[in-house]
């Protein structure tokens, strides 16, 4: 249930458990107060009026004996009566300590005894006192006064001590008070210390295992991702369900995508890597075969060359057909070596543009499938940018609560604004890879049109060498029927010189076809060239994503 509670609600309940705290403390002390009070009341109730009441009762007695001596001394008979007040007067007070109920043990049996003493003092002296000032011969009450005077002396000693007694039982129940109220006062102190320190170190438990520590793995762990060297395999701990928790819960959620997106970019930036490879082994042969092509059709060209020369001969040979049939003959044998060694130049330069244009196509798939490789890894940017969009608003929202929770969300705030830079450096680093990519998919682009061009090129080629090996047969025919009608040159001039005419324009257009097909070669040698080097960009930018890629431990 604790690990549910809010760090609001968490914070609340060390505040409440200080409360708790302290109201137990004022229990302890309001406890004790009331035993005070009511040592308080017992002595305001019993002990004070007692004391008062005893310290009344030896005035009134002292009194009541000054107006017996008054009687004796002026014979003033008013001051019988008065004594007599008096003596009513310090009974009352005797009686009203006898009333206090809490008055007990050997000042209980003193206050009876001195009522009965008293009771008897009061009546002997006002009978004696009466006579004296009645009769006025006193010989017969010498005795009596002097026996009253020592009772006197005894009821006065013992009405002092009894005031006394309660007096310093006052006193020793007001230093009792006081001393009580010194411990209560000082084991409130303690008591209060004590809870409040007990309080605070459980407050302190309570704040650094639900708040701090929490807080200071997540903020190791954004300063390492931060930094650039981050460990994506490690995951916050979640032992908790408050906002600490969600925030540890939605971290993990965010390196586990993280962790997938940079994998699926390490594996395309591979497959990017191997394809360049590829296109640039595919660029080299591509050049080499231009090579070759360029050789044969230099080699076409020389043959042409002879042809035409071979065909010179032969008109210069017609003027003298009569006398030089076998220098004819011998021509044409030459002639027909020369176009077959120029159809099978033809055939193999039909070979190797068909070699190249497979190879082209092959080229051009490679192209697309990198486009597409290139697209992919810019969808999981577009997904790395908007998880960042996501963390930088779950940042806001956790600034918000830790404004509210004021001081106590401190802590928060600080990993909330950590939370906001990596977020801002996440979408850096996803805006330059974009960009990587960008770069990827126009030269890709340029890849997919020069192989394009080079195609087309190669089309060419074949439609020349194409052409070629027709003029080639056409040529052919015409050597055939030169050498089946050489034995019949002299019936046959006129036709063999429009042959030779013939063969003439084929030659020239030979070596035309052969100009172009050498001009074509060289194009797709540039075309190579160029491809070669968008290839070498692209496996640079295939070594960049990986190094990027390369600072996270996935």
């Amino acid at each position: 249930m604790w690990h549910t509670l809010s760090i609001a609600k968490k914070i609340w309940f060390s505040i409440i458990i200080l409360i708790i705290g302290y109201f137990i403390s004022m229990i302890f002390g309001f406890s004790r107060g009331i035993q005070t009070e009511s040592l308080l009341l017992d002595v305001s109730n019993s002990l004070f009026p007692a004391s008062q009441q005893s310290q009344a009762a030896l005035t009134a007695f002292k009194e009541q004996i000054k107006f017996y001596e008054n009687v004796v001394i002026i014979g003033d008979s008013s001051s019988i009566e008065a004594a007599q007040k008096k003596a009513i007067e310090t009974t009352d007070n005797l009686q009203a300590i006898l009333d206090k109920s809490n008055i007990t043990g050997e000042n209980l049996n003193e206050v009876k005894k001195l009522i009965k003493l008293h009771s008897n003092f009061s009546s002997t002296a006002n009978a004696v006192y009466s006579a004296m000032n009645s009769d006025s011969e006193n010989g017969n009450n010498t005795e009596k006064i002097t026996e009253l005077a020592e009772q006197t002396k005894i009821l006065q000693k013992r009405l002092e001590i009894l005031t006394d007694s309660f007096s310093e039982e006052l006193r020793s129940n007001l230093s009792s008070v006081r001393n009580a109220t010194r411990k209560l006062r000082i084991l409130n102190l303690t008591l209060f210390f004590v809870v409040a320190v007990g309080a605070s170190i459980l407050i302190f438990f309570i704040v650094k295992k639900s708040i701090s520590e929490p807080l200071i793995k997540t903020v190791k762990m954004i300063r390492d991702i931060a930094e650039g060297e981050g460990d994506l395999t490690k995951r916050l701990d979640v032992t908790s369900k408050d906002e600490v928790g969600d925030l540890s819960l939605w971290f993990n959620t965010f390196i586990n995508n993280l962790q997938r997106m940079i994998q699926h970019i390490a594996q395309n930036a591979d497959i990017l890597k191997t394809a360049s490879k590829e296109l640039t082994d595919l660029s080299s042969l591509m050049s080499d075969g231009a090579n070759q092509m360029s050789g044969k059709s230099n080699t076409v060209a020389s043959a042409a060359e002879e042809m035409n020369y071979n065909m010179d001969s032969v008109a210069a040979a017609m003027e003298e057909a009569s006398t030089n049939t076998g220098m004819v003959a011998t021509a044409a044998e030459q002639m027909t070596s020369t176009i077959n060694e120029i159809a099978q130049n033809s055939e193999k330069a039909a070979i190797i543009t068909n070699q190249a244009v497979a190879q082209a196509k092959k080229a051009s798939d490679r192209v697309e499938e990198l486009g597409v490789a290139a697209k992919e890894v810019g969808k999981v940017t577009e997904a790395i940018t908007e998880i960042s969009e996501q963390t930088n608003l779950l940042a806001l929202n956790a600034t918000i609560e830790a404004a509210r929770a004021g001081d106590a969300g401190k802590g928060f705030a600080v990993v909330a604004n950590e939370i906001k830079e990596l977020a801002r450096q996440t979408a850096e680093a996803t805006h330059d890879i974009k960009q990587k990519i960008e770069g990827i998919q126009g030269t890709t682009a340029g890849t997919v049109s020069d192989i394009e061009q080079i195609s087309k090129i190669i089309n060419d080629v074949n439609e020349i060498v194409s052409t070629i090996a027709t003029a080639v047969e056409e040529q052919s025919v015409t050597t055939k029927e030169i050498a089946s009608n050489v034995v019949q040159v002299s019936g046959g001039i006129h036709d063999v010189n429009e042959n030779v005419a013939q063969s003439s324009a084929v030659a020239g257009q030979i070596a035309g076809d052969i100009s172009e097909v050498n001009q074509a070669a060289n194009e797709m040698s540039n075309s190579s060239s160029q491809l070669n080097i968008n290839a070498e960009k692209l496996t640079n930018l295939a070594v960049q994503l990986n190094d990027l890629v390369g600072k996270f431990k996935v």
